[in-house]
């Protein structure tokens, strides 16, 4: 008996399991196969890694808080988690001074961090973002 797992098509997601089996029938060796969509089971499988993915990462961050006072530490730590989960170069954080009325970079990391980090863009609250102002 033969088993293996083919996805048979990217353009539709359709993942087949198929299955081979001889045996012998009035002295002739016959071949059965059997052919599953195994889609639902191959999603379902997939949403529980994800899943298991953004659990490890927040028991990571978790462990990050409870181990060190240093906020930087903790920030960066969770930015790049988060930067893996997402698949992405590089996040940052920015919060609103709104004394000064600007997004200020609290922390930031991955590609070019340095070009963001502590910077500012004007912030107007009826019309947002108005562009860097370092």
């Amino acid at each position: 008996m033969c088993r293996c797992a083919i996805t048979q098509s990217r353009r539709h997601g359709v993942s087949v399991e198929v299955s081979t089996n001889t045996f012998e029938w009035e002295s002739r060796s016959l071949l059965t196969v059997t052919v599953r969509d195994i889609t639902e089971r191959q999603r379902a499988e997939d949403a529980l890694k994800q899943r298991n993915r953004e659990l490890a990462m927040l028991n990571r961050a978790a462990q990050a808080l409870t181990s060190t006072l240093n906020l930087n530490a903790v920030l960066e730590l969770v930015l790049d988690e988060l930067r893996r989960m997402l698949d992405v170069t590089a996040s940052s954080i920015w919060l609103l001074d709104e004394t000064r009325q600007a997004l200020l970079c609290r922390q930031a990391t991955g590609a070019r961090a340095e070009l963001v980090q502590g910077g500012a863009s004007r912030w107007d609250g009826r019309r947002g973002v108005d562009g860097p102002d370092r």
